[in-house]
């Protein structure tokens, strides 16, 4: 019996999708490779401000978000960003640079993602890999089926929301998107205020470098760079790990002691700064959300909303 809606990635994107499809009444059926909110999502700081690239389409995303955290009780620390328009900022107590300050607020987005799929015509499968979309037959509203190992599932829909590996199930979205690496760096838990520095989050271009002591007391820092090529004004592409140690070195030496753990990985985003969301060109059933880059949470609850709209 072919489920109703397949979602296909279970980070905060995957997890409003399927929350948003639940609360219209549909079925969902959430596949992760990982566990939940293992890949990007558990890379991000936590967090929820509106891209500054567009404030107008992303302040009201942002708004629903934290929303949705009050109403599942995830906690959120209400800040004030540190903003460096400059992405090639390292040191920041620089004279010359030039500072805003943003409203936004820190959230644990593992948990709230995790909270997001608690809904009873949500059912989650980890560790199901996807490894190719197919229609068997030839009529255009017939069942589709997601190719896992060992195992066929067959939807009436299918939702890409996993950047990851989307590029790899579909030509078209690979050629809309573009590789990005990142890498994040968490400290042991510390006493409030031990950086006093990061009590109100740092960010670095747009993005390209967010930096906060989280409420957990663990100092975060999380990196991002495109494998497209290096930014305008930079000669070379830096390694995030390279550039969140020159980071700490230069402004905040003791934290390079503290780090507990390290991760990096492989994202994928839109070319335009924009996410993609939209249906599968010539595969009728198959939509996709995707490349929100390193605001997503902002872009989140609207991707979902325009999906919910789509179904």
């Amino acid at each position: 019996m072919p489920i109703d809606t397949l979602v296909i990635g279970a980070g905060l994107v995957g997890a409003c999708v399927a929350r948003a499809l639940a609360e219209s009444g549909r079925s969902v059926t959430v596949a992760t490779a990982q566990g939940v909110a293992e890949g990007a999502t558990r890379r991000a700081i936590g967090l929820v401000a509106a891209d500054p690239g567009h404030p107008v389409a992303t302040e009201a995303g942002a708004r629903d978000l934290l929303a949705w955290a009050g109403r599942l009780n995830v906690a959120a620390r209400t800040v004030t960003a540190r903003w460096y328009p400059n992405r090639n900022v390292m040191q920041l107590d620089d004279p010359a640079e030039r500072v805003d300050a943003r409203p936004a607020a820190l959230v644990d987005l593992a948990k709230l993602t995790l909270r997001l799929l608690m809904h009873p015509a949500i059912t989650v499968r980890q560790h199901v890999e996807i490894r190719a979309i197919d229609r068997p037959r030839a009529a255009p509203l017939s069942p589709l089926e997601a190719i896992a190992s060992g195992e066929r599932i067959v939807a009436g829909r299918i939702v890409l929301a996993a950047n990851a590996y989307a590029g790899l199930l579909s030509p078209y979205l690979a050629d809309a998107m573009t590789l990005a690496r990142g890498a994040v760096w968490v400290s042991r838990p510390l006493d409030p205020g031990e950086f006093p520095g990061l009590t109100q989050p740092v960010v670095v271009g747009r993005g390209r470098l967010i930096a906060a002591q989280t409420p957990d007391g663990r100092v975060r820092i999380g990196s991002w760079t495109a494998a497209g090529g290096p930014p305008a004004g930079e000669s070379a592409i830096e390694d995030p790990d390279d550039l969140t140690r020159r980071f700490l070195k230069r402004n905040f030496p003791a934290a390079l002691e503290e780090i507990a753990w390290r991760q990096a990985g492989v994202s994928s985003e839109s070319r335009d700064g924009e996410p993609l969301v939209g249906r599968l060109p010539g595969e009728t059933g198959v939509m996709y959300a995707l490349g929100a880059g390193p605001f997503g949470a902002a872009w989140a609850m609207s991707m979902a909303a325009r999906i919910a709209g789509m179904s």
